[in-house]
């Protein structure tokens, strides 16, 4: 099994494994696990996609993971890995014999899935790109959830940008074309995408819909959806995406 090694596999700053990021947020954001599975589930289920095994990388305090796994086919194995000993101390509780969780970054080499998720995790990592380039050919199917932080709204304001950094560690910013050209320039082929709301119903208030709610709904409903994202924010992104081997 893999041990932690941040040179080798450029997890981002040691707040991850010192204590410090589980000091801020001590549930590891098990509220929005649900909602993320169900997100995952509706990728899985718009492509038809069939697997038997699944791994999360960075799979905190595997929620996700359990979510799913108490939702598809008892046949489905499932594997979650997490660096940060916080969250990995949460996540072995939920171990069953199909559901499975170790302390490493990254599977041995040798390890190979039918799907491997990556749920919010690509923008926290010092090295994305090589972290990507590493674990390409170990799957044959990736989703990802990425957040667009970036937005004219967010860059003209600047704090909602520094408050994810600060409160949640994001150190890398993506648009939509951004977070795409990524994985395409590893040579992924893209095969969906949509995009899904931070702000979920109960959060939002007056000064939301008329901000923010009612422009991105003018927006869709002119065929403007990635411009009124672009303009305003909120979104994340959802992806499948094939292995390029």
């Amino acid at each position: 099994m893999n041990t932690v090694d941040e040179s080798s596999v450029n997890i981002a700053s040691s707040r991850y494994l010192d204590g410090s990021y589980a000091a801020g947020n001590p549930d590891w954001h098990q509220g929005d696990s649900q909602w993320k599975a169900e997100r995952v589930l509706e990728i899985v289920d718009r492509n038809g996609l069939k697997f038997r095994s699944v791994c999360d990388l960075g799979c905190g305090a595997g929620e996700v993971l359990a979510n799913l796994y108490r939702k598809l086919d008892a046949g489905v194995a499932f594997v979650g890995y997490e660096p940060s000993p916080q969250a990995f101390s949460i996540a072995q509780t939920k171990s069953t014999n199909r559901l499975t969780f170790f302390p490493a970054s990254i599977p041995e080499n040798d390890k190979h899935f039918d799907l491997i998720l990556l749920i919010d995790v690509i923008e926290h990592l010092d090295d994305y790109i090589g972290y990507l380039r590493n674990i390409r050919a170990q799957a044959n199917y990736f989703i990802l959830h990425i957040p667009l932080d970036l937005s004219v709204l967010s860059i003209l304001r600047d704090w909602p940008i520094m408050k994810r950094r600060r409160g949640v560690g994001h150190i890398h910013y993506f648009t939509k074309s951004l977070a795409l050209a990524s994985l395409e320039d590893l040579g992924f082929k893209i095969l969906d995408c949509f995009y899904t709301e931070i702000r979920r119903p109960a959060e939002r208030n007056i000064k939301t819909t008329l901000l923010r709610r009612f422009p991105l709904w003018c927006c869709s409903t002119l065929g403007l959806r990635d411009l009124g994202v672009r303009l305003l924010g909120d979104h994340s992104l959802m992806v499948l995406a094939q292995s390029p081997f």
